[in-house]
């Protein structure tokens, strides 16, 4: 395919000194003088310098808008590649082609909002997050499924709330539709899906938010849990390549990232930051006081652990569709990956059981009902594939915007998300 024109941000990317180029963008910081012309051009997550020495530049003989070139204008300039003594490029002995007439852009506009903020490097950095995603699976052997948005059924899970949409619901998570492939037969498979859930909104949540989720069958929690470090650490490389692999600063913590990430039990980790010596226990009988502790007393000595940290072995009440542990029944094989406070995602050994499928359903409904909760209809298509057979597998959901935002050193997703949820502004 012919290449038209360049844009600034593909000149860093692909160029080399030398060529000739034909560049296009927004014009500002326009300097007009009898020495010549000075200005930047602008997309959205870049910027490169434009010089025409000699006389003022000329407007090219076909060019029908009268009136002089000025900031915030769309302009097309022909002119040659040189390497600045910064590194980055400017387009010297440059020539007006061609220009489109355009207000300034005031400060609340799309474009100031991208390309004079962090806002447009952060969406190209996504961009490669994406990409790099999928790079990693195709090559570990998976397949990228697509699966419905609009469901008649977004799960059972008692601290989930879904979005209605007309006769369906939108979807908290692609689990059930996933699930159902795997009992197909397509035994690895990911896919990167927008997922909808009701009252979420803050530095960590957005009511619309990317999840990538993945299932291996014939595999435990223990097989996800070692492609989630691989998939953390190959990512934040992938967007980091300049600096130490091994090594991520968030704030004011340096993690070591260098693998296998730490383990801890639920059980532990409330016995060393709550003082509490039985955890699920308090889960069974105390609810409200279990997560009470958690977020108070946890959550915020996980969020000073200098390493990123699996937290095991989670309480079977609160593991609606992972698998019992066989030797303590009262803790389920599920994970969470916490990383400088973040979790960052959430795992587990898949329940295969299809009569504990049924009761687990009618649980979660149950506790929907006792606290005032929307309750959603039950998937029988889910429950006929797990009656038809279905394999040992492991799956896990990781929050995309999160991982993006840890890798560019923060704990925030609100910038480095596209477009924030309006209430947020």
């Amino acid at each position: 395919m012919k290449l038209l024109h360049l844009t600034p941000s593909q000149i860093l990317k692909d160029s080399e000194p030398g060529s000739n180029a034909r560049v296009a963008g927004r014009v500002f910081q326009l300097l007009q003088s009898d020495a010549g012309l000075a200005l930047k051009l602008h997309d959205a997550s870049a910027s490169i310098s434009v010089i025409s020495r000699g006389a003022r530049v000329p407007l090219a003989a076909n060019q029908a808008v009268p009136g002089a070139l000025k900031d915030g204008d769309h302009a097309v300039f022909v002119g040659e590649l040189v390497r600045e003594n910064t590194g980055q490029f400017c387009l010297e002995r440059a020539q007006l082609e061609q220009y489109w007439p355009a207000p300034f852009p005031p400060q609340d506009s799309e474009f100031q909002r991208t390309a004079f903020g962090d806002r447009g490097t952060n969406i190209t950095r996504r961009a490669q997050l994406l990409r790099e995603l999928r790079i990693w699976f195709e090559r570990a052997g998976f397949l990228e499924v697509d699966t419905p948005t609009r469901v008649l059924s977004p799960g059972s899970d008692a601290y989930v709330s879904a979005f209605s949409s007309e006769e369906r619901y939108l979807i908290t998570s692609p689990e059930h539709h996933m699930k159902r492939l795997v009992a197909a037969g397509f035994y690895q498979i990911f896919q990167l899906a927008h997922c909808f859930r009701r009252d979420e909104s803050g530095h960590l949540h957005q009511p619309e938010f990317l999840m990538l989720e993945w299932y291996r069958a014939f595999a435990s929690q223990l097989e996800v849990m070692e492609d989630t470090e691989a998939i953390v650490v190959s990512m934040i490389a992938a967007l980091r390549p300049q600096e130490d692999p091994s090594q991520l600063k968030v704030g004011a913590l340096q993690l070591d990232l260098r693998r296998p990430f730490e383990r801890i039990t639920l059980r532990e980790a409330f016995a060393e930051y709550a003082g509490i010596a039985d955890a699920v226990e308090l889960a069974a009988t105390d609810e409200d006081h279990y997560f009470q502790l958690f977020v108070d007393k946890v959550e915020p000595q996980l969020a000073r652990h200098p390493r990123p940290v699996f937290l095991c072995e989670f309480p079977s009440t609160q593991a609606a569709l992972a698998r019992r542990k066989p030797s303590d029944q009262s803790v389920a094989e599920r994970f969470e990956l916490y990383v400088a406070g973040v979790e960052l995602c959430n795992g587990y050994s898949e329940l295969t059981d299809p009569d504990e499928f049924l009761k687990r359903e009618s649980e979660e409904n149950a506790r929907k009902l006792a606290t005032g909760a929307a309750s959603y209809p039950a998937d029988p298509d889910l429950l006929r594939a797990l009656q038809a057979g279905f394999p040992p597998t492991g799956g896990n959901a990781l929050g995309v915007d999160r991982l993006l935002a840890l890798a560019l050193g923060r704990q925030d997703i609100r910038g480095i998300v596209t477009f924030e949820h309006e209430s947020d502004h």
